[in-house]
């Protein structure tokens, strides 16, 4: 077989031992199919293919046999003595579990092959602490399947269905296994299967090893904890430079000596050129913070974060290989308008009095806001209308989460959705009921409505074991309509008790009357968070005259609307006119 060499140099000095980036044994990206060196078992079930990829033109494909192992296997690589190595790639392994789980194996001999599992002896081997990787991967056996990132039923993903967003990356170190040996190999590895268990397939692309250049210098790369403040949606409302903020670690390594190393990149508009700003550490938080720059509303901006630790070992997100995030900048939407004004109806919800506790789910969905003329911006809070009420009664442990989802998610009928929220009111606060007539639940921060998705808010509340139960309270509600021509329902869940020992935030809901088809009818509060000093625009149309025709030789007054969206004051206006048909 074709061997890899790649020496590990051994830097002693002036203190570059230290400084030296970890080199890259191969980089392989299937762009021109199965690379030379390479062993596919088969030709029909290990394949070049180009309509799933994860960037470029083509990837690999591997699918089980229903007699026959399936394996792409690689040449032998050649490292020097205790160089440690990494090994990284991205993939889709839509693979049935566990008939069709695929493995990724090494040998040191060609002979005995070991699937790369959690850990080799003690020693950590996958990582998933770096900000992606399988949750919970701590006893891992090294099987990779469909219900590794999707998890839930254990059924085919058709390729069709497939697209960029269920690309995952995959990192591990290879230093334990490789032991002592300095050649070895990886392959991918699928076991056979009957059809029936033959899902979709396992997708790879952007193979990748490094090795450290001095003996026993750590390949691991830093840990993205949490992106705290990013541009996080694609329609973003916004007017200034965006904050960016995350917490990074540094697991068996240091932050770099170089301050400008941990940075994020971008690429404004049309232009073609790499921006730069560098993340700096306030030692206040801890965390690591920089500016994207504004380039003008409707301006689609790509960016991506690049961490290196004092090794120069490296990470990027999106952590799958060259991949960048996107977003538009856009005017925020303000309003503070009822969602209905007819087709309304009283309903005991969200403040249900005469029980100990309640547990209520509402989904608002985006077209709906989006025919009341609303668009991207920020929450402060929401109105709503009591129309009955049980005077003085105190809800305690009072909690509301809303967030974004995808508007074609089907929400599960018996328990509160899993996905991530924003807490915004709570947590541990005490509401009394309010007067009858209209009221404001103030949030403790603004939330981010992209204008695109659907809107879910949780909100819960408990006064515990023996806790008071008061009278009714009815709030002004409106219909939450079911499912329909293949969009997903948006009735309301609801869980409420009157005695007993559970958590109302984390109860499932009512077995009897867990669905209702009612949902308050909110006023959401969208505020302005920040403006441009000038920002003017004319309308299209002329006020007079609407025909756009004056007489020739005749005075004519010509009215036009000017808009200021600015928060400064406009004082002076240039006209520039041109004459036709003349």
């Amino acid at each position: 077989m074709k061997k890899v060499s790649l020496l590990c140099l051994s830097l002693l000095m002036f203190g570059l031992a230290s400084l030296a980036q970890p080199t890259t044994m191969t980089f392989i990206d299937f762009e021109n199919g199965i690379p030379i060196g390479w062993t596919a078992s088969s030709t029909t079930n290990v394949q070049s293919i180009t309509n799933v990829v994860s960037r470029g033109a083509k990837s690999v494909r591997l699918r089980n046999h229903p007699t026959a192992t399936v394996a792409l296997t690689s040449p032998v690589y050649n490292r020097n003595a205790f160089c440690n190595v990494r090994l990284e790639f991205d993939h889709i392994p839509i693979l049935r579990n566990s008939d069709g789980a695929g493995q990724v194996q090494i040998s040191t001999d060609g002979i005995t092959w070991r699937p790369l599992t959690a850990t080799a002896g003690s020693t950590p081997t996958y990582d998933n602490t770096y900000g992606g990787g399988i949750v919970g991967s701590v006893n891992w056996n090294g099987n990779f399947v469909r219900t590794s990132y999707w998890p839930g039923s254990n059924t085919n993903i058709p390729e069709t269905d497939l697209n960029s967003s269920y690309w995952k990356h995959e990192i591990f170190y290879l230093n334990s296994l490789l032991g002592e040996s300095t050649t070895f190999q990886v392959r991918f590895y699928l076991p056979a299967t009957s059809v029936a268990n033959t899902f979709a397939g396992w997708y790879i692309d952007d193979f990748r090893l490094y090795q450290s250049s001095t003996a026993g210098n750590t390949v691991r790369v830093p840990q993205l904890n949490s992106v705290i403040s990013a541009p996080n949606m694609y329609n973003f409302p916004n007017s200034a430079n965006i904050k960016v903020e995350l917490s990074v670690g540094f697991l068996q390594s240091a932050p770099p000596l170089d301050a400008d190393s941990i940075y994020v990149e971008y690429i404004l508009g049309s232009s073609t050129t790499i921006g730069k700003t560098s993340l700096l550490l306030n030692t206040a938080s801890g965390n690591y913070v920089g500016i994207i720059p504004f380039a003008g509303y409707d301006t689609i901006t790509k960016w991506r974060v690049v961490l290196n630790d004092a090794k120069y070992n490296r990470l990027t997100y999106p952590f799958t290989y060259n991949r960048w995030n996107e977003f538009r900048s856009v005017r925020e939407y303000t309003g503070f308008d009822p969602l209905q004004t007819t087709g309304l109806s009283s309903q005991e919800i969200m403040m249900k009095t005469n029980a100990v506790r309640n547990h209520y789910q509402f989904r608002y969905r985006g077209s709906e806001l989006r025919a009341k003329g609303m668009n991207a911006g920020r929450i402060d809070g929401v109105g709503y209308n009591l129309t009955q009420v049980s005077p003085g009664f105190v809800m305690g442990g009072f909690n509301v989460y809303i967030g974004n989802i995808d508007s074609t998610l089907i929400l599960s009928t018996t328990g509160g959705y899993t996905g991530s929220m924003q807490h915004v009111y709570g947590p541990g606060a005490s509401v009394v009921v309010p007067p009858l007539g209209w009221q404001y639940l103030q949030f403790n921060n603004l939330f981010v409505w992209d204008g695109l998705s659907d809107i879910i808010i949780k909100v819960c509340w408990d006064n515990g074991y023996n806790g008071a139960v008061g009278g009714t309270t009815k709030m002004e509600s409106i219909v939450a309509p079911g499912a329909s021509g293949g969009v997903p329902s948006a009735q309301s869940g609801q869980m409420y008790q009157t005695t007993g020992f559970q958590t109302a935030c984390s109860a499932p809901f009512n077995s009897s009357d867990g669905q209702i088809g009612y949902r308050p009818n909110f006023k959401f509060n969208f505020v302005k968070n920040d403006k441009l000093a000038y920002d003017v625009g004319i309308d299209s149309t002329l006020l007079s005259p609407s025909n756009r025709i004056v007489t020739a030789n005749s005075p004519t007054n010509i009215k036009v609307k000017i808009n200021n969206y600015g928060s400064s004051n406009v004082t002076g206006i240039v006209v520039k006119y041109k004459i036709d048909n003349v």
